[in-house]
């Protein structure tokens, strides 16, 4: 096995253990960070509900903020799986009967 990866795998085996718990805690921020986009409150829904000439411009601000919090969450989740999956790749390699 090349150096730089053997390397790599040693250092995520002795780090395996924190990358899973970094992981599950990036994931648990990225969901609260959609769940803001995905629960508007009660006046953000009165002003989206509302009729107004031309356009709602409550509307467009309220699917803008859905998005931005939905990309910010998503990059949370991607990285708390990203690092679980490299936690899991370390610890399989690591024998924890010893």
């Amino acid at each position: 096995m090349p150096w730089p990866i053997k390397k790599l795998g040693e250092i995520i085996q002795h780090k395996a253990f924190s990358f899973l718990i970094v992981g599950l805690i990036i994931n648990l921020v990225g969901s609260i960070i959609i769940l803001f986009g995905a629960l508007p409150s009660n006046t953000q829904i009165s002003n989206i509900g509302g009729t107004y000439f031309d356009s709602n411009k409550f509307l467009i601000e309220n699917l803008q903020q859905n998005r931005n919090f939905a990309q910010i969450g998503l990059v949370g989740l991607i990285l708390g799986f990203t690092c679980q999956v490299l936690g899991t790749w370390g610890s399989k390699k690591k024998n924890f009967n010893t």
